[in-house]
């Protein structure tokens, strides 16, 4: 399996803080896990040929906590690299918890997309909220796993959380 590639955008020019650079990565990280994920949904476990595909959404799971911890523990200089690692860390907690109430707190907490968007007015900003806004995406669509809830898009094929008409995060 070869990892996401990590090189940061065209459109993020300019925004090339290790925090920031490090966060676009785990989020290809998230879209690749979401699809493994995704693909293994009603999976009863009786066919061994199934098998890889388990091996790739834990590996693809295992990968994307490391990059969520490596994300957490680069330290924030500004205002939005603690934002995007709040967003980090909401994944991080989620992954490893078996708790309803809390994966329920979680997705009421990602939310509240007001609480982690910098102010709209900079360039700069513009661009990271739009970040913000996909991380938290994606967290709800990974939440939403968990709930055996596989999005139809509306001519009824399914939708894997990505948004395919944007290349661009």
């Amino acid at each position: 399996m070869t990892n996401p590639s990590t090189s940061t955008p065209h459109h993020l020019s300019g925004l090339r803080t290790p925090v920031v650079v490090r966060f676009y990565a785990f989020l290809l990280f998230v879209n690749k896990m979401i699809d493994a994920e995704r693909d293994l949904s009603g999976y009863s476990g009786q066919d061994p040929a199934v098998d890889a595909w388990i091996r790739d959404a834990e590996t693809m799971h295992a990968a994307t906590l490391g990059e969520a911890a490596i994300v957490i523990a680069l330290p924030a200089l500004t205002e939005a690299e603690v934002r995007l690692q709040a967003i980090a860390r909401l994944f991080l907690v989620a992954m490893k918890s078996s708790d309803p109430d809390q994966m329920a707190y979680l997705r009421h907490r990602a939310s509240q997309t007001q609480v982690f968007l910098l102010p709209w007015g900079d360039p700069v900003n513009f661009r990271l909220n739009q970040l913000i806004l996909k991380g938290l995406t994606l967290f709800e669509n990974y939440a939403a796993l968990d709930d055996g809830m596989i999005d139809l898009r509306p001519d009824g094929t399914p939708d894997h959380g990505r948004d395919e008409t944007a290349p661009n995060l």
